[in-house]
């Protein structure tokens, strides 16, 4: 098995989202098709495969329309670049409703035709992922404390 396939260290619906994604770049840009349903299925472990086809528009609008060159690492690396982090708080930001500072993630990263584009999608992705942490945080799985659950709801999204 390639090394992209391992397992990801962390089966949480976030980092399953950015391994996904460093996956499905890492195809296009080496012009290489993309393994959709072995995508499909390491996300279906973290309960984001209905976030797939939302995730791969965005993707596709970010490789067209960046207005900075896109600095990504290997789909194993534990880092994020920067612009790995712009998305991410992006989605953060749309998980917590505040639409103005998700667009403002986005703008750093993307021209502003390609913003409007992506914003539907960020959304849509934000609900998979809160609807897949809420899953999974009910079966025990997420390991957060109920103490860190009820703490979290009305602060800031953090990146780690």
């Amino acid at each position: 098995m390639r090394p992209e396939w391992e397992t990801p260290p962390c089966e949480q619906p976030i980092s399953m989202l950015i391994w996904a994604s460093r996956i499905y770049i890492h195809h296009v840009v080496n012009q290489a098709s993309v393994p959709e349903a072995r995508l499909l299925n390491q996300l279906a472990r973290s309960r984001m495969d209905t976030a797939y086809p939302s995730l791969a528009k965005l993707i596709d609008h970010v490789l067209v329309g960046s207005r900075v060159t896109i600095q990504l690492h290997q789909p194993q690396c534990p880092c994020m670049s920067q612009h790995e982090q712009a998305v991410i708080m992006a989605l953060r930001s749309a998980q917590t409703g505040n639409v103005v500072a998700s667009s403002a993630c986005l703008h750093s990263v993307l021209q502003s035709s390609t913003v409007r584009c992506c914003e539907p999608l960020v959304r849509r992705i934000a609900m998979s992922l809160t609807f897949a942490e809420a899953a999974l945080d009910a079966d025990g799985v997420s390991g957060r404390s109920e103490k860190r659950r009820h703490s979290a709801r009305n602060q800031p999204p953090l990146i780690h």
